[in-house]
């Protein structure tokens, strides 16, 4: 599609009102002028209406973005993300569907069990003995606004669409009580919907110099990039794809950019660790998985009469999916992100722990308690039909809403709870516990 064709499609009143409904209505977090999703709902037509009419007469401000630390560890600078306020996320959430609609899945990093698969399908070749992981320094900061806008410029010519994305990336990000105006003249916000879109078309011209090459095989996901080769051509490839990375502006971080036999050391990339025949997960992670199910098991032997604590257990174990009722769907827990792992001894240990948490807690597991193994078998083998592994839709019927919070979660419901209300209950509850399974997982890189 057009860019100038997207643009006055998905900026008209109705659109906007239809991307509140289904992407924004539920956002749990607030900008720097705090107003809520709920607050912004009850004087919708009027801030939709005026989002569009300055949106497409190129008159559109973004307010300062507010700032949020999430911490990486100990003696590590904290990641900083931006929070939009609702107005704001609207429009950019906006630019997000028009950006999809102009480049497709050029915009679109590859999901990690796609990269990961095809990593797992090279090395099974035994075409190559060597491999070469490469980190961009300060990825998101480094990336220059200019050479991006014109590389946007080669396919959207609308002159305000481009200075609305300049707008966006430029915005300052400030923490609450600051007045600063001064705009960001370099890198782009993360936690932005398009951040990562945009962050993917401008690695997109490193992945045109790289792809389809005949001696090596290469991978990105983000900055992390991973390249099997032959141990004779590993300093050559290194130089080129390093010199690549800086023709667009970009440094490598020389501390995380290694070589290495494959027969010799494991490659850990995306969270999973290829060792030989072996493929498991790393093991920071497996750890943080392990120190989540002890602690929950903990709450249920400590808090019986919760029923809901049960119920968060099985889902750890688990996992979910959540659909869009077209099809679609996201997968959410440990398991689900690393099934292409194959140590099952892992997990029959992590089974076999689970029940020693329950014991040294003086207490029986309960009877319906779940299992990795059996996870994993459903994952690989029975997906589709599978009802073992719990399954949110974002856009249940009021009974469906009523029966999973009663049911599953032990909380009572008024008769008097209209649909809405119910609705509302249940995507929040389904919000909270697919944050909890994320949190598993840590970061990939």
């Amino acid at each position: 599609m057009y860019a100038s064709t997207s643009f006055s499609y998905r900026f008209r009143h109705k659109r906007l009102k239809e991307f509140f409904y289904s992407d924004i209505v539920n956002a749990p977090t607030v900008g720097i002028d705090r107003v809520t999703a709920e607050a912004f709902e009850a004087n919708m037509v009027e801030n939709l209406k005026t989002i569009s009419k300055k949106v497409l007469n190129g008159k559109y401000r973004f307010t300062n973005y507010r700032q949020k630390l999430l911490l990486k560890g100990a003696n590590k600078p904290p990641r900083v993300i931006s929070v939009p306020t609702i107005r704001d996320k609207v429009v950019i959430k906006t630019l997000s569907r028009m950006l999809e609609d102009v480049y497709g899945k050029e915009c679109k990093p590859d999901q990690p069990q796609a990269v990961v698969q095809l990593i797992i399908s090279r090395l099974s070749e035994n075409t190559f003995d060597s491999y070469i992981k490469i980190d961009i320094h300060h990825f998101y900061q480094s990336i220059d606004q200019d050479r991006l806008l014109c590389f946007l410029g080669k396919k959207i010519k609308k002159k305000e669409i481009l200075s609305l994305i300049g707008r966006a990336i430029k915005t300052p990000t400030v923490p609450i009580g600051s007045s600063q105006k001064k705009r960001r003249e370099s890198g782009i916000p993360e936690g932005l919907s398009i951040s990562n879109q945009l962050a993917n078309l401008y690695l997109s011209q490193l992945d045109t110099k790289m792809k389809g090459q005949q001696d090596f095989a290469y991978f990105r996901y983000v900055d992390d990039i991973l390249i099997l080769c032959k141990s004779e051509n590993v300093e050559r490839i290194k130089d080129e794809t390093v010199a690549a990375i800086n023709e667009l502006g970009l440094m490598v971080n020389n501390d995380k950019t290694t070589n290495a036999f494959i027969s010799s050391d494991p490659i850990e990339y995306l969270g999973y660790v290829f060792a030989q025949s072996q493929i498991t997960a790393r093991q920071s992670s497996k750890q943080r998985f392990i120190n989540s199910l002890e602690r929950l098991v903990k709450k249920v032997v400590k808090h019986p009469e919760d029923k809901s604590l049960c119920y968060r257990l099985n889902l750890r174990i688990t996992g979910c999916n959540v659909s869009n009722g077209k099809g679609q769907f996201h997968r959410y827990g440990w398991l689900q992100y690393f099934s292409r792992i194959n140590d099952f001894a892992y997990l029959g240990q992590v089974d076999w722990l689970v029940r020693k948490f329950f014991s040294r807690n003086e207490s029986a597991p309960p009877a319906d308690l779940k299992s990795l193994r059996k996870t994993y078998y459903e994952l690989n083998y029975n997906w589709r039909t599978s009802s073992y592994i719990p399954a949110f839709r974002t856009s249940p019927s009021p009974s469906e809403c009523r029966a999973f919070l009663e049911n599953a979660l032990g909380k009572a419901v008024s008769d008097d709870t209209s649909d809405a209300e119910l609705i509302h209950m249940y995507r929040k509850q389904v919000r909270l516990l697919t944050s909890e399974l994320e949190r598993d997982i840590g970061a990939l890189s």
